[in-house]
């Protein structure tokens, strides 16, 4: 219940930059929480991993289907089948058009690195926001799943992961996150940090980055199961 509980189906962003700056991500939703969310994916040394970062909240009812329009625009299809949604409809159809201009204030994209992750951003960090400040406001907690015969799982392990530094890149678009001790433990070996959800919070930025507005606090999940060498 913090991305999703039933998600639906996955529609690709092939626009070619009509419906933002989403260009090949992929956009799922979720018939229980009425939400839609990207997916972002890499690949570390041969093995497929990525992350999630809400998009929409407060929809009619569960997101089962949402497609793109030839004109660059989303249809969502939704439905509540009979089972409890969030939005409170037993059915819905909306569609999400972008006016040409108006830059989403978010998490683009988030990527690992050998010492942690990094941050892609929709547009720059305002010049008032320091490294040292974001060092001290981010939180990273992390956990793993264990695959179960009942319906889900809890958080086994629950971790808050100290960061260690931010930095900033030049342009501002970039926040890199190196983790204490990141791929390494007691006995040096990198078992501790691997097939873990890591959640990654960035709070109070509603005004946080240059002329757009963006959510109260950013968030991105990542599953993390190589380290970048």
């Amino acid at each position: 219940n913090k991305i999703a509980n039933s998600p639906g189906n996955p529609a690709w962003d092939l626009t070619g930059g009509k419906f933002g700056p989403y260009k090949g991500q992929t956009f799922m939703g979720d018939q229980t929480l009425s939400q839609l969310f990207r997916i972002v994916t890499e690949q570390v040394n041969g093995i497929d991993q990525g992350g999630v970062i809400v998009f929409a909240e407060g929809l009619l009812s569960g997101v089962m289907r949402p497609c793109f329009l030839a004109d660059g625009s989303m249809l969502i299809g939704q439905t509540g089948r009979g089972w409890y949604a969030t939005g409170g409809f037993q059915d819905g159809l909306q569609q999400i058009v972008w006016d040409g201009k108006t830059i989403p204030g978010d998490i683009l994209n988030i990527t690992s690195s050998s010492k942690g992750f990094d941050l892609q951003l929709t547009a720059p960090l305002e010049e008032k926001i320091t490294a040292e400040q974001l060092r001290k406001s981010a939180i990273v907690k992390s956990w793993f799943y264990t695959n179960k015969s009942d319906y889900g799982s809890p958080e086994h392990d629950v971790r808050d992961d100290a960061l260690a530094e931010v930095a900033i890149s030049k342009d501002r678009r970039v926040i890199h996150l190196k983790l204490a001790d990141f791929g390494k433990s007691n006995k040096g070996d990198k078992d501790k940090w691997l097939d873990r959800v890591y959640q990654i919070t960035l709070p109070d930025t509603k005004d946080a980055l240059k002329d757009v507005s963006t959510w109260d606090s950013l968030q991105a999940y990542f599953t993390l199961r190589a380290i970048p060498k």
